[in-house]
Parts: C-alpha cells; structure tokens; sequence
C-alpha cells in the first residue's frame, strides 16, 4: 500500500513538470486526427460516384432483409403505387434503367425513417423527389433510398423519379446472367420471389405494394424482350415513332449500343405485386398459338420459348405445354368463376433456373430439367411437367389476382396451387388420360412433407416470417406437400361443388387485392 502511494506521487510530479508538452503532443493529435477524418470522409465521397455519374451504395455486398414491420408501417404510409420504368439490357456485366414511381401519401404523420424505396443495385443518379433535386449520395445507403418527408405532399400524389445502374447475377435471383457456351449468345431473366425485384430497379419492393408497370425496355436488335405486358411497338431509330417514343429517355443509355439497339413497347400491366414482373431477354426461339378461351372475343396469344441451342428439345415437349395449358384454363375459369385475366401467356425455359418454376403474370418461367435432354420420357416425366405447368397457371388466380398481404400466407399460395393443379389434372378426361398415375405424384409430394417434417427444422405449415429471408425458407416439402394433404381433406371434407363455390365466391371479393388466411377460410 504505501509503494502504491509513492508511485502515484510520482507520476502526478511527473505530469505536473511535463504539463506543457503534454498539451502540445495532444494539439497535435487532435489536428491530426481532424485532418484524417476530412481526409477519409473525402475519400470516401470521391470513391462513391463512377465514372457515369452513379452514386454507389456503400453496402451494396451486405445482406439487407426487408422486416415484416417495417413493410406493415410502409403501407399505412403508401397507396396507389405505380412505376413508368424505362430498362437498358444489354451483352455486358451491367444493365441501366429510370423509373418513375407515383404514389399517394397518407395524410397521417408518420417517422421520417419508415418510408424507403428498395434497391439492391450499383448506384444511382438524378434523384428527384416532386419538385426537388436530392443529393443521390446522401439518399441511398443500405440498399435503401430514403425519402424525405420534407419532400412529400401529405394526403396527395407524389412522384419520385431516378436513374439507376446495377450489374447481372449469377446466383438465380433478381437479374441472371447467362453465356450458352455451344453458340455463345447471352440470356438474362428475372427470377423476384420473395424480395429480388429490388435488385433489377427501385420499389417497393413487398406483396401488398400491388403497382401497375408501364414499360419502354432499349436491348440489342437480336434480342426479344419479354415482360408481363404485351409486346406492342418494335421502333428503331428513324422509325417514324421513334422520336416520340423515345423522349424522356437519358441518351447516354442509347450511346452505350454500339451496333444500334431496338426501343420496344408494353401494354400497361395491371396491379400486381413486385415479385410478379419478369424481364427475360436474348435471342431466344419460340413457338407460337393462338387459342379462343373463355371471356375474350379474340384468341388468346400464347407462346413457347428456349435458347437457340435447345429448339428440338422445346419442339418435342410443346405438345404438353400447350394444350393441357388451354384445357386447364377452360376448366380453371369455370371452377373458380373467373375467367382468366391477362393479356397473353408466354412460357419459357430458362437456363440455371433456381426453382421448378415461376408464376410471373403471363410470363412463367421454367428450369431447363423439364425438357428432359437426352432421354426418352416417362409417363411419370410426363406427368410432371404437365403438372408444373398447370401449377403456375393456376397461381395466375390464386397468387397473381389475390395475393398474400406477407409471406406468412406463402403456404397457402404454393399449397392451393398444388392440389388445385392436381384437382384439375383428375377433372378433365384428356389430362387425365395422358396421365393416369396422377395420383401417385400426389402421393410422393405427401412423402416430401413427411421427409421434412421428421427433421429438426420441421415446422407449422402456417409459420410466422419475420422477414424476407424467413420466406425462402418456406419453400419446402412442408410448405407444398403437407400443405396440399390439408387442402385435399378440406376438399373431401367439404365436397367438389362447396369447395368450387367457396373460390368463386373469394375471388370475387378479393380480385386485384391482397388477403391473409382469415379472409380464405370465412
């Protein structure tokens, strides 16, 4: 204790004899540190615009999930969403776009931070929020474009407009990127389940943010261009409506096509959520008919696409992608008492495709597996892809034309298209005659749901998803497979006539709408 008592004496005379140059060195600290911040923070602003002007996001590696709450509080804020989106695909690592998004905003006060436009993406530039000019820089951060209140008119319509900038994938989701390496052609398509859209522009990027999309899409003169609109005017410059077609679109876009580029028009979809829109592009080979179905006074438009290097493939299996698809919506529309409600109803096989398939309004997208390359296929292979097919239509009215509200509910989506497909699949003689082991299909993906119910990440059927990534999650054999056994014994429960008239009834009311599980069971 009292070597203790020396020592401090010590050290405070020390302190006291050196005081001065103490007070120096600390000066000298401080400043140095002043001048490293400024210095780094500089960098740092350098470092953040391209060479084009973007402003990058700093985060643009991170994983950013979109909460459950905070979609809910989002919401209450926004209504009457829709995006004018001008997109420029091209044969390179990045893609460029503008879009116009047009909003109401609740006439409720509301927190500065819960209103954000999603968007995974390089950078962007031009930020405009009304009237005002906004620092592009300042705004976007976290994969996150944060809109002032200051900016907004409260109880009115709003518009935010800006330009963005973002590169391919490789992983299967928001804008995939493929070289076949037979011909060497370039393909990109979208794949948006649960929360990708974001990451091929900016929105709002959640389920009940339903939004109509007009479209302008700028892409190499080989390359069609799909989308969920239908296709209308093909321009190229000197067409006589080109110029006009052409105006608000940035210039620099059309300077990067060096051996020219095709400016391509879409129909104006109808409200739909995000996750729904699909751009797929190349130079792709189709097939195409056109069938008289239930409610129109014109034959419904349908087609059948591939990559070049897959033609005979696709040729071999169009017997099964075309007529089972018309029977299954004569049959749907008369089921549900809905006519099927689109424009056109395109298919496409899609290489590296994540999943078996996708719903997008009008506009499905397929793994390659189901041409089955190189083998001769089974009624069991046939059954399938008949099957998938019918899946994905069906999804056309429960999931596209009555969405789930979050994706809690992605259970009931995915497991009513399961069963409804089958249900189908067993009602109408032609498809069942084709496959008459339907049943047996049924039953493995029963086994699915038993497989992965039995292991330690088993779960309700209905489960709760806090997030976006918990959504991913879901796509498994309880989601699918137990999911469809509940729904048939509810159907054998209830009877062929009350379940029918229970749907007619729901999509009725809930048309161009989003629901939960309540609304479908009352």
């Amino acid at each position: 204790m009292e070597n203790l008592k020396e020592t401090s004496s010590n050290v405070v005379e020390f302190l006291q004899k050196n005081k001065a140059a103490f007070a120096v060195a600390a000066g000298a600290a401080l400043a140095f540190g002043v001048v490293g911040y400024v210095w780094r923070k500089r960098a740092r602003a350098t470092a953040a615009v391209d060479e084009h002007g973007y402003s990058l996001d700093p985060k643009f590696d991170n994983n950013v999930a979109l909460y459950k709450e905070e979609a809910i509080k989002r919401k209450k804020i926004l209504s009457n969403v829709s995006y004018d989106l001008v997109l420029a695909v091209r044969k390179s690592e990045f893609f460029e776009g503008h879009v116009v998004i047009i909003f109401d905003v609740s006439e409720e006060d509301f927190h500065e931070k819960d209103l954000f436009i999603d968007y995974h993406g390089l950078g962007i530039k031009g930020l405009k929020i009304n009237d005002t000019e906004v620092d592009s820089g300042h705004a976007f951060n976290g994969q996150r474009i944060h809109v002032a209140k200051a900016h907004l008119k409260l109880g009115a319509r709003n518009t935010v407009s800006v330009t963005f900038k973002s590169k391919y994938r490789n992983d299967g989701t928001g804008f995939h990127h493929f070289v076949d390496n037979e011909d060497n052609n370039e393909y990109v398509y979208t794949q948006f389940e649960a929360f990708n859209a974001h990451r091929a522009f900016p929105c709002f990027d959640q389920p009940d943010l339903r939004a109509e999309l007009s479209l302008k899409t700028l892409a190499p003169k080989d390359w069609i261009v799909l989308s969920n609109g239908l296709e209308r005017d093909i321009l190229t410059k000197g067409d006589e409506k080109f110029d006009e077609a052409f105006k608000g679109i940035a210039q620099e876009f059309a300077d990067r096509y060096t051996d020219g580029f095709n400016l391509q028009l879409y129909s104006t979809t109808p409200a739909i959520a995000t996750y729904l829109y699909a751009f797929i592009a190349g130079p792709f080979e189709f097939i195409e008919t056109n069938e008289m179905i239930p409610g129109r006074k014109d034959p419904l438009r349908m087609r059948l696409y591939c990559r070049k290097t897959l033609k005979k493939d696709m040729e071999r299996i169009q017997k099964y992608m075309f007529e089972p698809v018309v029977l299954a919506i004569n049959w749907y529309s008369e089921f549900f008492g809905y006519n099927y409600p689109y424009e056109k109803y395109d298919q496409i096989f899609c290489p590296e495709f994540k999943f078996g398939a996708m719903e997008n309004v009008g506009c499905v997208t397929f793994t390659e597996r189901l041409l089955f390359r190189g083998k001769e296929m089974t009624e069991r292979d046939i059954t399938s892809l008949i099957n998938v097919a019918l899946h994905e239509l069906c999804h056309h009215w429960f999931g596209d034309l009555v969405t789930m509200t979050w994706w809690n509910d992605l259970w009931l989506n995915e497991s009513f298209a399961t069963y409804v497909s089958f249900l189908c699949m067993a009602s109408v003689k032609t498809l069942f005659k084709q496959c008459p082991n339907l049943w047996v299909n049924v039953n493995s993906y029963k086994n699915w749901g038993y497989a992965e119910d039995d292991l330690s990440t088993g779960h309700p059927i209905c489960k709760q998803a806090p997030h976006t990534d918990s959504a991913d999650d879901m796509i498994n054999g309880i989601t699918y497979g137990k999911g469809c056994s509940f729904l048939k014994q509810l159907f054998h429960l209830i009877g062929y006539d009350t379940f029918s008239r229970a749907t007619q009834i729901y999509f009725e009311k809930y048309q161009w709408k989003n629901t939960v599980l309540k609304n479908f069971l009352e």
